[in-house]
């Protein structure tokens, strides 16, 4: 079977042929029938988990997905064959991931099934940018009407993120390129500030001079984080998706590195809103898998927008 691997860290990622994994037996196979693009798949590459999780050489890059189910173990009691599933593809160890045509996990891992009658491309989108968005949110407890800036809201995360603020009645100032205006209005932003046009913080005070509750930075380091803490008013709080917050600041701001937990109850959460017509589908493009390796160098260079789906044949 086709699969992107790298065989140590570092490594450009490549097309490889790998055999068909035979589930253990607590193990379901997967049938992949999409993929998405996350940051997280080249840092991964680079070896941002190395001493925290164990490694599989060739590394099946990879972490969120959609398939169908086609083999269980013996001891498997949460899925049967034939089961649509959505979810994350990282559980315990690292290399077993969605980008390939087949692919064994845990049944404990982060999965759920999905209604067939729901069961499309869009939903692999879901496990990690609309439950990292969701979480997000979760951290914010602003009275309605406040602003909050997302620097970064045009990619996956920040697109559902504008989405589920702008619901819970925030005024969400969307920080992107200029090109995006119109889709970031259309889901839910109340100003968009090019990042193109002078420094970011300049820019908020001089449209938003009263400032605002909170920035959500899901781009920056730490020196370009900290640039923008002079808009947030007290009592605010500035999050980093990248853990750029420093413990302390000069202006006195809370700041809190967030970290994504994984959680069943927030993707059916998500998918709860997708289904419900709560959370729109955001821009997403199609590429196949052979043009994996293309589009994850294109991730980390940044500056896109939306998610790009794996699709399978």
């Amino acid at each position: 079977m086709k699969t992107i691997v790298v065989d140590r860290f570092g490594d450009l990622p490549h097309i490889a042929q790998c055999p068909i994994p035979q589930p253990a037996l607590d193990e379901i196979r997967v049938k992949m029938h999409a993929a998405t693009i996350n940051p997280m798949d080249w840092r991964i590459a680079e070896g941002m988990l190395k001493d925290r999780l164990p490694h599989v050489f060739p590394l099946v890059l990879g972490v969120d997905g959609i398939g169908i189910v086609d083999a269980v173990g013996k001891k498997v009691t949460n899925f049967r064959v034939g089961d649509h599933i959505a979810g994350r593809f990282l559980f315990k160890q690292v290399g077993s991931g969605s980008f390939a045509e087949y692919q064994t996990l845990s049944q404990n891992a982060m999965l759920l099934t999905v209604p067939q009658a729901h069961f499309r491309p869009e939903i692999a989108t879901l496990p990690t940018a609309a439950v990292s968005a969701w979480q997000l949110s979760q951290c914010l407890k602003f009275p309605v009407g406040s602003k909050v800036a997302i620097i970064g809201a045009a990619g996956g995360v920040g697109s559902f993120a504008t989405q589920m603020l702008a619901r819970r009645g925030y005024q969400v100032i969307a920080i992107a390129s200029g090109e995006h205006t119109d889709y970031l209005k259309s889901i839910g932003a109340r100003d968009i500030i090019d990042y193109h046009n002078g420094p970011i913080v300049k820019q908020l005070l001089q449209r938003h001079p009263d400032k605002g509750a909170g920035v959500i930075d899901l781009v920056n380091g730490q020196d370009e984080f900290i640039k923008n803490l002079p808009w947030i008013n007290e009592n605010g709080l500035a999050i980093s998706s990248i853990h750029a917050a420093p413990k302390a600041n000069e202006n006195n701001i809370s700041t809190v590195n967030f970290e994504f937990t994984p959680n069943i109850i927030a993707l059916q959460e998500v998918l709860k809103m997708l289904q419900d017509g709560e959370l729109k589908t955001i821009k997403t493009r199609t590429i196949s898998l052979e043009e994996v390796p293309v589009s994850l160098q294109q991730s980390k260079l940044g500056h896109g927008s939306g998610k790009t789906i794996v699709i399978f044949p």
